[in-house]
């Protein structure tokens, strides 16, 4: 449940020049194959002759491995013996429902972030969009990998829910209409920890 920044001379040598070397490339490359939920340049961009290339170049890299562990599925593979909850349950549920049917996205009701954690750990194809009433819970979720939190005030349960997050789906231009979109949520809105619900449903196109 931790997030994990990689950082320190990533890409040292793009100080003075404008190509990394490979073992460079490599280290960025490994550490998304590990796991890390980011990498950061520092000297690079504060002070080197080539920060926007570090960036780019950096981007570049991350979206090359990133190709490669969500095609090879590898994180659900590390991760299938570990569903000793409800809440664990659930997310594997939503992450091979969206594999099925080719999700635009997974959408998470969540007041702590537990549920976002444990989904963007086994790095699903389709976007996780976060919606959250804390505004503490929102602002970590963005050191996550593959996290987009938005604010959203839980005043409904059950299909009431549903509605109001499409709605927000289509007002915020993430989804349109015939959509598929992997919706997980709680019985009982605003109670942390209580994750115990999926719904498949297909965008309407309709805002409430």
């Amino acid at each position: 449940g931790k997030p994990v920044i990689t950082a320190t001379q990533m890409l040292d040598s793009m100080m003075v020049s404008p190509r990394p070397t490979r073992a460079e490339a490599s280290d960025v490359a490994n550490a998304v194959f590990d796991g890390t939920d980011a990498v950061m340049l520092s000297g690079e961009t504060a002070s080197g002759k080539y920060p926007v290339k570090s960036v780019e170049m950096m981007g570049r890299i991350i979206d090359k491995a990133e190709g490669v562990v969500v095609k090879k599925q590898e994180f659900i593979r590390r991760n299938m013996e570990t569903r000793s909850s409800v809440t664990e349950a659930v997310a594997f549920a939503a992450l091979a429902a969206a594999g099925e049917i080719g999700a635009k996205a997974i959408v998470v009701f969540t007041l702590s972030g537990s549920t976002a954690y444990l989904i963007s750990r086994l790095r699903p194809k389709a976007t996780i969009i976060c919606f959250t009433p804390s505004e503490v819970t929102g602002k970590k979720l963005a050191l996550y990998w593959g996290l987009s939190s938005f604010f959203i005030q839980f005043g409904s349960v059950g299909d009431e829910l549903i509605s109001q997050g499409e709605s927000r789906l289509l007002e915020l231009g993430l989804v349109k209409k015939g959509d598929h979109i992997v919706m997980v949520s709680g019985s009982s809105s605003g109670i942390s920890g209580a994750t115990n619900m999926m719904r498949i449903t297909t965008c309407s196109g309709l805002t409430a």
